[in-house]
């Protein structure tokens, strides 16, 4: 079980979080991407980022920085995508 300090409460150590796990395919996704591309990412990526930022009903504090804390999860998980591909551009 993960610790509450793994947890991301926002958006930056969301990015953060992540960033520090990148394998080489999501690497190279986000760093090649243009940002025509960005439904690809959203498909790609979007599990693997609500699993390791722990985006769920329970982490209220990161779903309100990303804007609300009732918006979809996956709503959420895409604005920290959008966060990492400019992380990495």
């Amino acid at each position: 079980m993960e610790e509450d300090c793994d947890i991301p409460k926002t958006i930056k150590q969301a990015v953060e979080l992540y960033i520090g796990d990148l394998d080489d395919e999501d690497f190279e996704l986000l760093t090649q991407s243009p940002k025509s591309y960005m439904k690809f990412l959203y498909s790609n990526l979007e599990r693997k980022v609500i699993k390791r930022c722990s985006l769920s009903r329970e982490n209220i504090e990161l779903l309100e920085d990303c804007g609300s804390e009732d918006m979809p999860i996956e709503e959420a998980a895409h604005i920290i995508i959008k966060k990492l591909w400019e992380y990495c551009q």
